[in-house]
């Protein structure tokens, strides 16, 4: 299924290679949930048809939460605009270095894990044992927002 899916969605939006893998396996879960849980006994279409369908309905909900991820990486990184400056620079990674550690655990490596390690979400799930991609993305998301509070708070408290 994956050979037929991955390059039907490439072509249909464009997407880059990870994020194709990721909704692939977003829908191949899904699929699984749906068995388990009873939602699916027989299918009325083919597999494929059924996996394009799934594909179909949750591009729009990844794209969401990307655009969302995506401001408030953007906000939290428009903070730190008087770079030019190394002191203020080095008095802002030491913010950065304190924030993280008041993040604690797990969120502190759920972030190492996406941003230091390049780790996709499906293998950060197997890895921290999240149920699956979508908890790992949510997490994360969460994880950001409540790093750039912290940080705030920090950066406040240092002026």
């Amino acid at each position: 299924m994956r050979k037929v899916f991955i390059p039907w969605i490439n072509q249909r939006y464009q997407l880059i290679s990870q994020d194709a893998e990721d909704l692939f396996h977003l829908v191949y879960t899904i699929f699984i949930d749906n068995i388990f849980k009873g939602k699916l006994k027989t299918l009325s279409s083919s597999l494929k048809s059924y996996f394009f369908a799934i594909g179909k309905n949750k591009y729009p909900e990844i794209q969401r939460r990307k655009i969302r991820i995506r401001e408030a990486i953007d906000e939290f990184l428009s903070g730190m605009d008087n770079w030019e400056d190394p002191v203020q620079e080095e008095l802002e990674f030491e913010v950065m270095e304190s924030a993280l550690d008041a993040l604690g655990e797990p969120c502190r490596e759920l972030l190492t894990l996406y941003y230091y390690q390049n780790l996709s979400a499906r293998l950060i799930s197997q890895q921290m044992a999240y149920k699956n991609e979508s908890t790992v993305r949510n997490q994360k998301y969460k994880c950001l927002k409540r790093l750039q509070q912290i940080f705030h708070r920090l950066r406040r408290q240092e002026v």
